[in-house]
């Protein structure tokens, strides 16, 4: 008895760990993975980055019109957009593929050996399928804006490639584009040198 008390016991722990673990590694709202568990996949892509030359990108992206959703219907309403957006990610990137809610409408998608011609490909795919899957309570439809970027190609750090991204997604919002390629290396050096 005392045997089958113990064991039942361990199961129970290890099933209560992997509980808490996924709770640690999980967006409550969406079920994608947070930033936390972003920041580890990153860290890992970039040291078999640095042993082994194999690329990786890193897709950045923002939901456009969430705030007006928000504010004509109401929070619960932007909560299903995100809730939607979520399952139409997941069906569109690849099993090794690690898609992360960063916090309120943005989300990211790190795409391993996964050049940033590749992964322009891929941008395309989710914002299509963003724009055919995710429905809006008003007429028009939910887009993304992307920014793509790809290690080596535009950095082989952690916060030079979230930025490189970060600035491209912005590019792409401001121009009315879905998808905006980060900037090689040198090129974003000379600009910061001439200002």
């Amino acid at each position: 008895a005392g045997a089958i008390q113990a064991a039942a016991l361990e199961e129970l722990i290890r099933s209560r760990s992997r509980e808490l673990e996924s709770q640690a590694n999980t967006d409550p709202l969406t079920g994608l993975y947070n930033l936390r568990y972003l920041q580890r996949q990153m860290a890992q892509l970039l040291d078999v980055n640095k042993r082994y030359g194999q690329p990786f990108s890193v897709l950045l992206m923002d939901v456009d019109g969430l705030k007006r959703i928000n504010d004509a219907h109401g929070h619960t309403a932007g909560d299903r957009i995100l809730m939607q957006m979520a399952m139409s990610l997941r069906r569109s990137i690849r099993s090794v593929d690690t898609p992360a809610r960063l916090g309120g409408d943005e989300f990211c998608v790190l795409a391993p050996q996964q050049d940033s011609k590749g992964a322009a490909i891929l941008a395309e795919r989710l914002a299509a399928a963003v724009r055919e899957e995710v429905a809006t309570p008003d007429d028009p439809p939910v887009s993304l804006s992307i920014g793509v970027v790809g290690c080596p190609e535009h950095g082989q750090e952690a916060e030079t490639l979230i930025d490189v991204a970060d600035r491209a997604m912005y590019r792409a919002k401001a121009a009315g584009e879905p998808i905006a390629m980060g900037e090689a290396a040198d090129m974003r050096v000379a600009e910061e040198a001439k200002t």
